[in-house]
């Protein structure tokens, strides 16, 4: 899947129709679209390998549900185009503002204060907040994910779940692609609730990052399907 980058926002580039131009979802900047084959080969190449020492993709991604598939080739794609933290901060930051569900520090504050408060004798307070993705479907703030630069933390109803982002082994993908499992362990998972599958894919995306960068070029992440 080719795939290109907004330079302004890090968002993934898309045709706009009928027309020789590239648009950006998010911050909305447009582009001039040029077609080089011999440069996409190369840059698909390129892309494999990186891919391939970063993950370890054992599912047949043909046999994937086509929300599970969403996920998995957003996630691939915004490997491929070897983001950093603090590009993956400010894309998150214009996902804050045009979606309710998702908070950083400046955005969504009284969403993400009250996630702070569900953490509070968990989390230490100097940790920085890279994201909050709430998951209630009727209460705010019960259920959902907070990333700082360290650690996940899993907000549920009447427990906090923790995770060091250095010790990401394993994605599970459920069988409906509506959640991702993490090192096997049940309730470390990432939903769709309150954001797409696309955007499921680049909070993936960027914990995998941060895990690299943490833990170097050493191990891989390894991908399959939830057995049950």
């Amino acid at each position: 899947m080719e795939s290109r980058q907004c330079p302004n926002c890090a968002g993934i580039l898309q045709r706009k129709s009928g027309e020789n131009k590239l648009v950006c979802p998010y911050c909305e900047s447009e582009f001039s679209y040029e077609s080089k084959r011999e440069e996409q080969c190369i840059e698909s190449r390129e892309k494999k390998k990186l891919i391939s020492s970063i993950l370890d993709i054992r599912v047949d991604k043909q046999n994937l549900k086509d929300k599970a598939k969403l996920t998995l080739m957003t996630l691939c794609s915004y490997l491929d185009g070897g983001n950093t933290l603090e590009s993956y901060e400010v894309l998150f930051k214009r996902l804050a503002e045009k979606n309710a569900d998702i908070a950083v520090e400046g955005k969504n504050i009284e969403l993400l204060e009250k996630a702070k408060m569900r953490l509070a004798g968990v989390w230490g307070a100097d940790e920085k907040v890279i994201f909050y993705k709430d998951s209630g479907i009727i209460s705010r703030a019960k259920e959902g994910v907070l990333i700082t630069k360290q650690k996940i933390y899993f907000i549920k109803k009447k427990k906090v779940l923790q995770l060091n982002i250095g010790d990401i082994k394993f994605l599970d993908i459920s069988f409906t692609g509506y959640t991702w499992k993490i090192n096997h362990v049940p309730g470390m998972e990432i939903d769709s609730i309150g954001c797409d599958y696309e955007t499921l894919g680049i909070i993936l995306a960027m914990l995998v990052t941060m895990r690299r960068e943490m833990k170097g070029t050493g191990s891989k992440v390894v991908v399959h399907l939830e057995t049950i």
